[in-house]
């Protein structure tokens, strides 16, 4: 929504400061465990969009690669968030773990489908526009997994 009323830039912008603003207080937790989580939730989201923009029209990219994109884009932060709770909650390290793995996976499941309904929605239903990462070269699961049923496609991509 602030991207189509204020532009991508200040979309940007107010993700930045949110960002920021959430870290400031995750520091004031004292739990340097958590701190740490989330650190590497901001290292993962760099190396994500490294790792996307590197990897732009690669019709030879292979799903491993783009689920390691997808967790570090938006997986990461769903499990250290699942993981965080647990840890706050005083719950046993092998608990923590577990909610790590659920995160992880329901972050990647979230991937998957916001990858599906980009084929399968209308603009209005998403309330984005449609087919916006094949456009830009973000070959997404749907895309690969056609692309290696049907490599004659690519031709046409």
């Amino acid at each position: 929504m602030v991207n189509q009323l204020y532009g991508i830039k200040i979309a940007i912008l107010v993700g930045d400061f949110m960002f920021a603003q959430s870290s400031w207080y995750f520091t004031n937790l004292e739990n340097l465990e958590v701190i740490k989580l989330i650190s590497q939730v901001i290292k993962d989201f760099a190396s994500g969009e490294i790792k996307q923009a590197s990897s732009l029209f690669d019709y030879d990219v292979k799903l491993e690669d783009y689920l390691l994109k997808s967790y570090y884009k938006i997986a990461s932060l769903i499990a250290a968030s699942t993981k965080g709770a647990t840890i706050f909650s005083g719950a046993d390290p092998s608990v923590t773990e577990q909610m790590y793995e659920y995160g992880k996976n329901l972050g990647l499941s979230v991937q998957a489908v916001d990858d599906i309904l980009d084929f399968t929605q209308s603009a209005k239903q998403l309330g984005k526009p449609v087919g916006n990462d094949l456009a830009k070269g973000n070959l997404t699961a749907s895309v690969i997994f056609t692309l290696e049923n049907e490599p004659k496609l690519r031709d046409i991509i």
